[in-house]
């Protein structure tokens, strides 16, 4: 039995059908894998990247229709094997967002987690075909263009020389969960962040005379 086919607690179809009801409505026609692994993809990059907790499901995520990088990830990871492509989560440290965390904190002064943070944890999916396919669709379009208005990098800068490819990435994400429950001083303030993180989606799909306005 692949364990990279299986669903967990988190990675659900099993329980959650309109996982693959999604994913078969999104790849209708399309015999190829790779060609399904494109559609899906743009379609999970497309869902709005939020700051969320750690320990979320993928229908939950597929219902918000929103989420960050391990719960996209979780999502595109539950699409894949509900319809028979293996793929795993590829756990990673990344560099700070520092430029991201700075413009956030000048927005909003009581956004302050980002100061205890030198590194970030990461997830992408590795779709496993003979070749790895490593995807990170965390950042949707109009926040990616909002990041590059503002000056802010897009790209993630890796930081981590033995990134992990796991199965099931339950036990992690339940463990990342509950530390920052237990660090007050790293203790995202969601709602505030995710405020200004629409503000940037806006400030992406400005015309330039917008801005200047």
């Amino acid at each position: 039995m692949n364990p990279y086919l299986q669903p967990s607690v988190l990675c659900n179809f099993d329980v959650a059908p309109v996982i693959k009801n999604t994913a078969l409505d999104l790849t209708s026609g399309i015999n190829e894998d790779r060609q399904k692994v494109a559609v899906l993809a743009a379609f999970i990059k497309e869902v709005k990247y939020a700051y969320d907790e750690w320990y979320v499901s993928a229908s939950e995520t597929l219902a918000r229709k929103s989420g960050m990088c391990s719960s996209k990830t979780n999502l595109m990871i539950a699409m894949l094997r509900s319809i028979g492509i293996p793929a795993g989560y590829r756990l990673l440290r990344i560099s700070s967002e520092a430029e991201l965390f700075q413009w956030l904190l000048e927005q909003d002064s009581r956004i302050v987690w980002s100061h205890y943070l030198n590194q970030q944890n990461h997830v992408l999916t590795d779709v496993l075909f003979d070749k790895v396919m490593s995807l990170d669709l965390s950042k949707d379009t109009p926040y990616e263009k909002g990041l590059q208005k503002l000056g802010i990098p897009v790209a993630i800068k890796l930081d981590d020389d033995k990134p992990r490819l796991v199965a099931s990435f339950d036990q992690w994400a339940y463990e990342k969960y509950s530390n920052r429950l237990n660090r007050k001083n790293q203790t995202v303030d969601l709602t505030l962040a995710n405020r200004l993180l629409d503000k940037i989606r806006e400030i992406g799909a400005s015309r330039p005379v917008d801005l200047i306005m």
